[in-house]
């Protein structure tokens, strides 16, 4: 990638960080909202353009580091830093740090606190400690970028949430289905179950190859007394909303259903229809 191409490609990004990259933020509040946190992340994305236009010249990235260092500690190898201001201080005036083995890179804010989520071992890959597309809801956490991919922040989860609904629509389908052939759904005694338990029950009749985790990395879980059923996706932080493991089946009819804004809210797709989603995503056709 020629230079004059990166600066292309990322214009619209940096130009949106004029004022971020050209001053130092003054510190805010611990307990600010967490209104700074996408403008972090598009500058640790701007970071990760220069870097990876870097390697596409030299063949490696900046390093090898002595464990995380700051950013602007390297900024003086990277020639395009001339060319485009390069972030190298979070929205809470501290350095973004960097970490590089020459063939992976890792970038990270710290978050409001200050304080590191996590030991990032040096004498290891220090993003292992991590847990990957964990979404960033509270102004301290960090948000780190792995090699151009945001592994902890802000990200949109619509895109994965889309994926979701459309999974859960093709289950949901099976189980309707299995409904029509067996006069009840795939019963779990109104325990809450995993989707392996749901998946014996539909392939490959009803469905050829049933998806069994959601777009976070978490298994899909079921609940049915045979007579109503509810799917669920635990969303982008892998935890339950509602007590499931005790529901009844008037429980799950009183559920407050509908759209939410609250990116880590439940996914459900109860008795042939979506029950709860993220609002703003258009739902796929139901059965």
């Amino acid at each position: 990638m020629t230079r004059y191409r990166l600066f292309v490609a990322v214009f619209v990004v940096a130009i949106s960080l004029v004022g971020f990259a050209a001053t130092r933020p003054s510190p805010v509040p611990i307990d600010a909202p967490d209104a700074s946190a996408k403008q972090i992340q598009l500058a640790l994305m701007v970071a990760s353009q220069l870097l990876q236009s870097y390697a596409d010249e030299t063949f490696q990235f900046p390093g090898p580091t002595d464990g995380l260092v700051p950013l602007a500690s390297v900024i003086p190898v990277l020639a395009l830093s001339r060319e485009i201001s390069t972030p190298t201080t979070d929205a809470w005036g501290r350095p973004i740090m960097y970490w590089s083995n020459t063939a992976l890179y890792m970038l990270v804010s710290y978050g409001a606190d200050g304080l590191p989520d996590v030991s990032y071992k040096p004498d290891t890959l220090p993003f292992s400690a991590l847990t990957r597309d964990v979404m960033t809801t509270e102004p301290q956490q960090d948000i780190a970028l792995v090699s151009g991919e945001i592994w902890q922040g802000p990200f949109s989860p619509r895109g994965r949430s889309r994926a979701v609904l459309s999974a859960m629509r093709s289950i949901g389908i099976a189980i309707e289905s299995y409904s029509i052939d067996n006069n009840f759904y795939p019963n779990t005694d109104s325990r809450l179950g995993s989707a392996n338990d749901l998946k014996t029950h539909l392939e490959p009749i009803y469905i050829r190859h049933m998806p069994t985790v959601d777009t976070w990395g978490y298994s899909f879980r079921y609940w049915s007394d045979g007579h109503y059923y509810a799917l669920i996706s635990t969303g982008a932080d892998g935890l339950t909303e509602f007590p499931y493991d005790t529901w009844t089946a008037a429980e799950l009819l009183a559920l407050p259903g509908g759209p939410t804004s609250e990116p880590r809210a439940d996914t459900i797709f109860a008795n042939g229809a979506f029950a709860r989603w993220l609002a703003g995503i258009d739902l796929p056709a139901c059965p």
